[in-house]
């Protein structure tokens, strides 16, 4: 029998979702921002069970008259380390004049499905392989990181906001702190190339 945790999840931003489900873990618990839920047994990720998937706050509409500020989202990536669960939170933030420092992600997606979550906000987003590697790897052991990732700071499923979006990734990249090129895990002989 599989527990769910059916708690409300705080957060200072959004509240996408009322249900919080894992994946799988071998723990008898799991800690998802300040909630705790409690499994009866390992979860497998091919078991589609009550679980809700993460749902995205729409982008501020443009304005007719002029012209629209450059508004994406920034995640801010939970810290953890080893195994623990990838968790995160969106903020709203004009990529131009953002309030905080942030890391854009240059990546590839790669053409494996998804084949595990960010819970996000609490709920479940799908992710590629590859972008799960590369935040396991960049995520920090006892602080949050603030990065801009297309995949997830974009609403793939919303066609609107994609093309919105692509005309604000300049910007996005020209105001970034600095931008993070993921070239894969590391794999034996990998060190001559950097030599």
């Amino acid at each position: 029998m599989i527990a769910s945790c059916m708690t409300k999840y705080v957060s200072r931003w959004h509240d996408p979702c009322d249900v919080i489900a894992p994946r799988v873990f071998a723990a008898d618990s799991l800690r998802l921002g300040e909630h705790l839920c409690y499994l009866s047994q390992a979860i497998d990720i091919e078991t589609r069970w009550m679980m809700a998937d993460y749902r995205y706050q729409p982008l501020p509409p443009i304005p007719e008259t002029e012209r629209s500020p450059p508004y994406t989202r920034i995640v801010w990536l939970a810290p953890g380390s080893g195994d623990e669960p990838l968790s995160a939170q969106l903020e709203l933030v004009n990529a131009a004049q953002a309030p905080r420092p942030y890391e854009a992600l240059s990546y590839t997606w790669g053409s494996d499905p998804p084949s595990n979550f960010l819970w996000l906000h609490g709920c479940a987003l799908a992710i590629r392989p590859n972008l799960e590697a590369a935040l396991l790897s960049l995520r920090l052991p006892t602080q949050p990181r603030l990065l801009w990732v297309d995949a997830i700071c974009i609403n793939q499923n919303d066609v609107d906001e994609r093309s919105r979006q692509v005309q604000f990734m300049r910007l996005v990249y020209k105001h970034a702190a600095r931008v993070v090129v993921w070239v894969g895990v590391k794999s034996p002989g990998v060190d001559l190339a950097f030599e």
